[in-house]
């Protein structure tokens, strides 16, 4: 039989939905094959879409980036705040920690700073505890002490030989992110430091990461940048190592070499 308007009709009506046009060349005249139009979305992708693809943020320079110090490993993080459900979540955790007592008492060799406890320190109960600082691998390796050390030797150092060794932070706050602790409050926190620091009046005083010397002596340069710097602190040398948090693994090296000539200088090997 003939093909009449009925015909086309009923052709129209049994074609496949995705087919614009009968004259589609992809599709069969019969309509017994589906639409292989390419520019249509539909016959590339079944499902729901997918979620376009986050954009990284870029980074903006901020005051951070103009420390002598260099830029911090944590700073080159996404600087995105978090959100106000996991900021306060995060305060209400901290709150219930208790922060690390100050190992602090006259007689000390050296006193490492650190910019504040961080929350498996301050549940653990000892300094630089959290298993990917490398702090106590360093110091092992360096002869600042006679044997391996660890966390759970962060109290007995204070009368151990050759050297007696102590810990604090500027900031008592417990905060896992340091880059959370502000530069306001780091600077809030610096004259209960000086009065806890000056009561033990050590040889040396060891920062482990540049900010909490910046904020101790704003406006000093450091000098040949980690090592030994041209001030000093209730009476105490002032050295200055990179941050030994995971983060920083890039600088361990450079922190070995400090710790050596810090082991030197204190045993009168090289000129303070």
């Amino acid at each position: 039989m003939a093909s009449g308007p009925s015909s086309r009709q009923r052709w129209e009506a049994s074609r496949p939905s995705s087919c614009s046009s009968p004259s589609t060349s992809s599709c069969s005249a019969a309509g017994s094959r589906a639409c292989r139009t390419p520019s249509s979305p539909a016959t590339r992708r079944s499902g729901p879409p997918s979620r376009p693809r986050a954009r990284s943020p870029s980074f903006s320079p901020s005051s951070s980036c103009s420390s002598p110090w260099g830029r911090s490993p944590s700073a080159s993080r996404s600087a995105t705040s978090p959100s106000p459900t996991s900021r306060s979540s995060d305060v209400a955790t901290n709150e219930t920690l208790t922060t690390l007592p100050d190992l602090l008492r006259p007689g000390l060799d050296v006193v490492f700073v650190g910019i504040n406890p961080g929350e498996t320190s301050a549940r653990l109960g000892h300094y630089y505890a959290n298993p990917g600082n490398a702090f106590w691998r360093l110091l092992s390796a360096s002869s600042l002490v006679s044997r391996p050390v660890g966390p759970t030797d962060d109290a007995s150092l204070a009368a151990a030989v050759p050297r007696r060794i102590g810990f604090t932070d500027v900031v008592k706050r417990v905060e896992t992110d340091s880059t959370k602790v502000t530069p306001s409050e780091v600077r809030a926190s610096v004259e209960a430091f000086r009065a806890r620091l000056a009561g033990a009046r050590p040889r040396a005083v060891c920062f482990t990461g540049g900010r909490q010397f910046d904020a101790l002596f704003p406006g000093v340069r450091p000098r040949n940048g980690w090592g030994r710097q041209p001030v000093e602190l209730a009476g105490a040398a002032v050295w200055v190592i990179p941050s030994t948090s995971g983060r920083a693994a890039a600088y361990r090296p450079q922190i070995a070499t400090v710790l050596e000539a810090l082991a030197q200088s204190l045993d009168g090997a090289v000129a303070a």
